[in-house]
């Protein structure tokens, strides 16, 4: 963005409208902006910024939009800046007015931005024109930030160096870096990441620490058997559990499996001791049912005996069975093979031809796709080559419109020949038009010179007739004195005297008298000569009139002999503007034929390279086509002998089918011989193995019954002698105690289901949690470990703009160098303590030691700041889609820089300026007056600030 034109009115201390054009001060140096203070030279920056931005640019006290409008105004002068900047050699108009109050009126005057587009569309709304932001997020950028592709901070920081900012960024802490970073290179969304991790990690630690919780409240919830079962579990439950707490913070949810293993146990114990309870009732319930289970025992083992003597007869008969099975197996398995191997060797023999003709058919697919890739290229090559032709002929063509070229080249530069002449030409006319302007100077001032010698002239020659006079009058009296009545007068012969002259006081000298004549002649010879020099510059005056009117006819065609010399004056100041404007229109014709014909070398080139390039086609296409036909041979070949052997093999394949066929059938009818012989050979094998064992069991189950008989009847021979002898009051004594002994059981019976149902459920509700509590800590170690990462002593986001703060370093440091002689260098600061990766630090060539920033002098420090904004200016253009820097404005911060140093900074920013870039400095350092060529003045007075500029 290069600024062109800057109109204020009643804007900060500009009551009258004020335009500044900057296209006088061309496309690069250095511009003084110097005055008084308080006169408005920073209102010029403001007026810059506030023109595209709708804000100002001047250090931490940055006026509001309401306080811009001049003090002096009155109610009817509006406030407005316009500014009309140029980018990418195209002209924009943005003219923009603050909301303020008029003097008198109640209301107050709305904020007004219209922007006028090369093109001539106008944009009339802030939103077109400054976009639209929410809650810190740039909905829609805006025309401006569209163009210069950046925000307002980011020019405040790289192109709008305001004064009070200098030094922020280089005594700034790393928070308040960071800050400035985060606006300049948009890291906010690093932030927003940091603070949603942040976010997530509390609330996945909240979750895991409740769900931890709720465990152990679970855990709590679980009930062993009876008190003493109780204490003796107790200790291991309670070392359960604190292993538990344990591992949970060591993050081992795999506890809960070992306290749920254990809780299992416990339960089994009671199971265990159920189990007891049951098998002493069923004990008791035994010796009331043994009796009748001596009469089923015997009636059993009675049947069991008749199923021995069946279990005999059917072993016999299967025996049989089983060996005439096996011959029938044997015979099917002696049947004569070598037959069937002939017939094998056959099969494998087609088999393998089958697999020959397998692979040529492959290889004719392969030889046909290979043959139709080639048609394929040609067909590509073809499309190309037409390309290539139309290409060349547009070219051509184009080439043919600029065949006139080097005509209106030759034309052009007649022109201009022409032109340059006549300005010659005018050029020595406006030199003669000088040369009568500067004798009718000189004649003027001759002609004053006349009229002072004239009055000269009167005055000697007054003077000389009054001492003529007394002189005369002097000797009348002396002649008067000697008269006598009725004497003639010697002087007129008169004989009567009445009145005679009186004698005279004063008279002077005949010396004196001729001193006056002598004066009165020299004043005459003086005006004769002036007036003889005015004759002669009249008439040369005159000549070099004519000579310039004649002139003036042969170049005009037109007659100039009766013209006042006011209209030729007027004239020649056309006539230079015109021939002026036409050379410039002639200049830039030239510009364009040069690029024209830049632009037919360029096709030229390009026509060249297509050329070539269809020559290398042409081979290519040669060469396709030599390969389509020699694939198009090998395919032709594969096909025709794939076509031979298939007629062989289908021939060959139905003889095999019949063959097949009779095989196939002679081998199932053999395998289901062999098959049903097998199966009935395993079946009877299986049975009589199956009988075996059935009648070794019988014989095992009868003697057990025989042993449990003799059991039986020993126990029922002593029951019957303790029923024989047992009276009847203990009998009744036993039977109640068997009662109550059931009813004890049956109640603990309960009790232990009520607990262990309970147990199970607080078993089922840990498993699920131990499954909540897994995945939450997964969730919880992994958020923690981001969380560390962006969030620890060396966050994410301060990563991120240390990259950027090294290369603005590094950039800092190339100027830095030139402008102190190498006596000191910028260092950042450690990354990894306490988050303080932005600190910057002074490396002392001097002292080989780091030093603050803040032990710097005044001057040192503005010298370090102005390296440290000009780098930031650097990097901000090289990560902004390539920015281009053309304009820079820096205010104050010179005056405190010794002589030596004053020099390097200037020189430092004329090598700036050297690129294209015009830069602006605010400052009342004397030296910079005389140094620095282009100045802006500001006047100060009582109606407002007045810019005068001197180029």
């Amino acid at each position: 963005m290069r600024p062109i034109t800057l109109t204020m009115n009643a804007f900060g201390t500009y009551l009258e409208e004020t335009t500044i054009p900057f296209e006088q001060f061309g496309t690069s140096g250095l511009v003084l902006i110097t005055g008084d203070t308080g006169a408005g030279k920073t209102t010029i920056f403001d007026a810059i910024s506030y023109a595209l931005y709708g804000e100002t640019s001047s250090g931490n006290k940055r006026r509001k939009p309401e306080m811009l409008r001049s003090d002096y105004a009155d109610a009817k002068n509006k406030t407005y800046v316009s500014l009309t900047f140029e980018h990418q050699n195209e002209q924009y108009t943005i003219t923009r007015s603050p909301a303020y109050f008029r003097d008198g009126y109640a209301t107050k005057t709305a904020a007004t931005v219209e922007m006028l587009l090369p093109d001539g569309t106008r944009l009339k709304t802030a939103k077109d024109i400054d976009g639209e932001t929410k809650g810190g997020t740039i909905l829609f950028p805006g025309k401006i930030r569209e163009l210069l592709g950046i925000s307002l901070e980011q020019f405040r920081q790289i192109a709008m160096l305001a004064q009070g900012d200098f030094l922020k960024l280089l005594h700034a802490e790393t928070k308040e870096r960071e800050k400035i970073f985060r606006t300049i290179f948009n890291t906010q969304i690093f932030f927003d990441l940091q603070e949603k991790i942040s976010a997530t990690y509390l609330d996945r630690k909240r979750r895991y620490e409740s769900l931890r919780q709720g465990a152990e409240e679970q855990l709590g919830e679980i009930r062993l058997s009876e008190e003493e079962t109780y204490e003796k579990k107790q200790p291991e439950a309670e070392e359960c559990w604190e292993r538990l707490k344990r591992n949970v913070k060591e993050r081992r949810l795999e506890v809960l499996d070992e306290i749920i293993r254990d809780l299992k146990v416990v339960n089994a114990v009671d199971v265990a001791e159920l189990k007891k309870l049951r098998a002493a009732e069923e004990r008791m319930r035994e010796h009331l049912t043994k009796l009748q289970d001596y009469d089923r025992e015997k009636e059993r083992q009675r049947r069991n005996q008749e199923d021995c003597e069946k279990f005999f007869q059917e072993r016999e008969r299967l025996a049989v069975q089983v060996q005439s099975a096996q011959e029938a197996y044997q015979q099917a398995a002696g049947i004569d093979q070598t037959p069937w191997i002939a017939e094998k060797d056959q099969i494998q023999k087609q088999l393998e031809i089958h697999g020959k003709l397998e692979m040529i058919r492959s290889n004719c697919k392969k030889s046909e796709a290979d043959w139709k890739n080639k048609e394929a290229q040609i067909r590509q090559e073809k499309l190309s080559a037409e390309k290539m032709a139309e290409e060349k002929k547009k070219i051509i063509e184009q080439l043919k419109l600029w065949e006139t070229l080097p005509i209106r080249q030759e034309q052009n530069r007649q022109r201009r020949e022409q032109w340059k002449a006549q300005e010659e030409i005018l050029k020595r006319l406006r030199y003669m038009q000088e040369e009568i302007y500067k004798k009718e100077t000189e004649l003027g001032k001759i002609r004053k010179r006349l009229l002072g010698e004239l009055c000269r002239k009167d005055e000697a020659n007054q003077k000389y007739n009054e001492l003529d006079t007394k002189s005369r009058a002097h000797m009348a009296g002396i002649f008067a004195a000697e008269l006598i009545d009725g004497s003639p007068c010697p002087v007129c012969g008169s004989i009567s005297h009445p009145s005679p002259a009186g004698k005279v006081s004063g008279v002077p000298t005949a010396e004196e008298v001729k001193r006056a004549q002598k004066e009165l002649e020299r004043a005459k010879e003086a005006c004769d000569h002036t007036q003889e020099q005015i004759q002669r510059t009249e008439a040369a005056v005159e000549t070099e009139k004519n000579h310039l009117r004649q002139r003036l006819s042969e170049l005009s065609k037109a007659s100039w002999e009766t013209k006042r010399f006011e209209e030729i004056a007027d004239y020649l100041e056309q006539l230079t503007e015109k021939i002026t404007n036409r050379i410039e229109e002639l200049a830039k014709e030239h510009e364009e034929l040069e690029k024209q014909k830049e632009k037919q070398e360029a096709w030229n080139a390009q026509l060249e390279m297509i050329e070539a390039r269809q020559k290398g086609q042409e081979e290519r296409q040669k060469q396709l086509q030599e390969d389509r036909e020699r694939l198009l041979g090998k395919y032709l070949s594969d096909k025709s002998t794939l076509e031979v052997m298939e007629k062989q093999v289908t021939s060959a394949k139905e003889q095999l089918e019949s063959q097949l066929t009779a095989c196939i059938k002679t081998l199932e009818k053999i395998r289901r011989d062999t098959e049903a012989a097998q199966k009935q050979y395993l079946a009877s094998k299986e049975l009589a193995d199956k009988t075996e064992g059935q009648l070794r069991t019988a014989k095992e189950e009868g003697n057990r019954l025989q042993n449990l008989l003799k059991e039986q009847e020993k126990e029922l021979f002593r029951l019957e002698i303790l029923s024989g002898t047992e009276q009847e009051g203990e009998r009744a004594e036993k039977e109640a105690f068997m009662k109550e002994a059931c009813a004890q059981f049956h109640e603990a019976y309960e009790v232990y289901l009520l607990r262990s149902d309970k147990n199970a459920e607080c078993v089922r509700k840990l498993e699920k949690r131990e499954k909540e509590l897994g995945q939450a800590e997964t969730e919880f170690v992994q958020i923690r470990r981001i969380h560390a990462a962006a969030n620890g002593n060396y966050k994410f986001e301060t990563y991120i703009q240390g990259v950027y703060f090294d290369q603005i370093i590094a950039q800092a440091n190339k100027r830095l160098t030139m402008m102190m002689h190498q006596q000191f260098e910028l260092k950042r600061g450690e990354k990894t303590v306490g988050n303080r990766g932005l600190d910057l630090f002074v490396y002392d060539y001097r002292t080989a030691k780091n030093r603050d920033v803040r032990t710097l002098s005044g001057g040192e420090s503005f010298v370090a700041s102005l390296a440290m904004a000009l780098g930031l200016s650097d990097i901000v253009q090289q990560h902004n889609g390539g920015v281009k820097l053309e304009t820079m404005f820096i205010d104050e911060g010179f005056g405190s820089l010794d002589a030596d140093t004053l020099e390097q900074a200037i020189r430092t920013l004329n090598q700036m300026s050297k690129g294209k870039c015009l830069i602006g400095i605010i400052s009342h350092v004397e030296e910079l007056r005389k140094r620095i060529d282009k100045k802006i003045y500001i006047h100060k007075t009582n109606q407002g600030s007045q810019a005068e500029l001197v180029v």
